[in-house]
């Protein structure tokens, strides 16, 4: 589904509440887009593209599972930023102010919902190897020089993976029983 899609949206968010039964013990919030254009050349269009599904579709969704999150008394929130919500990058100016609405959003609700035994963790990745990401190299002049570069900045010597993401939103989403 498109979460920029308000009306198209709210029809699938209808359903998964039924399909939920009332009851939603994890919600991770992981929809995601990039888009990157010099600030001067960011239009209003690339920002709410942005905003819609990087903010405020995650934000929209967290308040329409909101009741079914309460009724188990131990559910868990983990919303998806990124590094570029911490640091600056060219290029990345409406992707990084999107994702770090998610972060603050994410210490906002975090304080909020705790009386509700409702945890919310944000997971700030850096770069990860994705398609998404594999896109971004293509549009430069030297995609594999990019890509090497971006590398040689990340202390293990390689991207993350989207397993290494998930896993840490597995643990943040866990109960905390570990055998």
């Amino acid at each position: 589904m498109d979460l920029a899609d308000r009306v198209g949206s709210d029809r699938v968010f209808e359903q998964l509440q039924g399909d939920l039964g009332g009851r939603c013990d994890i919600l991770v919030n992981n929809a995601g887009l990039s888009g990157v254009r010099p600030f001067a050349e960011s239009d209003d269009a690339l920002l709410d593209q942005l905003l819609g599904v990087n903010f405020v579709g995650a934000f929209r969704l967290t308040r329409r599972l909101l009741p079914a999150l309460r009724v188990t008394g131990h559910a868990s929130i983990v919303n998806l930023g990124s590094e570029l919500a911490l640091v600056g990058q060219v290029g990345y100016t409406a992707y990084s102010g999107t994702k770090g609405a998610v972060v603050s959003w994410s210490r906002a609700l975090a304080v909020e919902l705790a009386p509700d035994l409702i945890r919310v963790n944000v997971v700030c990745p850096g770069p990860i190897d994705t398609d998404m990401l594999n896109r971004e190299f293509d549009l430069l002049p030297q995609p594999a020089a990019a890509r090497a570069e971006e590398i040689g900045t990340i202390p293990l010597g390689r991207l993350g993976t989207a397993a290494d993401v998930a896993a840490v939103v597995a643990f943040l989403a866990g109960d905390g029983q570990h055998s």
